[in-house]
């Protein structure tokens, strides 16, 4: 039995059109549309407004309006063709406060879970189950979940845990569709397509 787990936001759930939608909202600032990923609108924010402006949106995009992001392209059907394979238990590790960080008195948690249920745990192809689902209050705990649980291979959309995890576990994954300035050979991938290819590459002789 192989490991494999995986990050929540920006690796299985895609927040990106959600937070143009609620900074449009907010803001009422067409130009937020035209910014094409996550760290652009972050700095157009906190340029242009303020750095509470930007706490607010990340507040409502991870909070009641979560139910606006979608899977990544080809996620939910990697997932399931990955639950084929009985070598495989899938984990999620995230990284999720329960308190949001504008104060807003929302339960950040509660929102991620009923993402989880809708798209990943009623549909009966995919193999987790609840005892598979960790949220996790910092990074830190976050890292030490996965070493815990004896994560195999993880996948995640952050450099900074994935260069942490090359420490710490066999096979980490960085996911994102953004080129990686670095001369390193970097384990990355951009799609969820590559995603598990590579998977099943690692583990295809084992």
């Amino acid at each position: 039995m192989f490991n494999i787990g995986f990050d929540l936001d920006n690796t299985i759930v895609d927040c990106h059109e959600s937070f143009k939608q609620v900074s449009y909202k907010k803001l009422e600032d067409d130009s937020v549309f035209s910014l094409n990923n996550r760290e652009l609108l972050r700095s157009y924010i906190r340029k242009n407004y303020d750095d509470y402006t930007w706490t607010q949106i990340q507040s409502e995009v991870y909070g009641p309006d979560y139910y606006i992001s979608k899977p990544f392209s080809g996620c939910i059907k990697a997932l399931e063709n990955l639950s084929l394979d009985d070598r495989f238990k899938i984990f999620i590790v995230s990284h999720k406060t329960k308190s949001d960080s504008a104060k807003k008195g929302y339960n950040l948690q509660e929102f991620a879970y009923n993402w989880i249920e809708n798209y990943i745990l009623n549909n009966s192809k995919i193999k987790i189950d609840l005892s598979s689902i960790f949220f996790c209050e910092t990074q830190s705990q976050k890292i030490n979940k996965i070493v815990d649980v004896n994560i195999d291979c993880f996948t995640d959309d952050l450099e900074e845990v994935y260069r942490k995890l090359l420490l710490r576990i066999p096979y980490p994954i960085l996911f994102n569709d953004s080129e990686i300035k670095t001369k390193e050979k970097l384990n990355h991938v951009k799609s969820w397509a590559e995603i598990e290819d590579r998977i099943s590459g690692i583990f295809r002789s084992s």
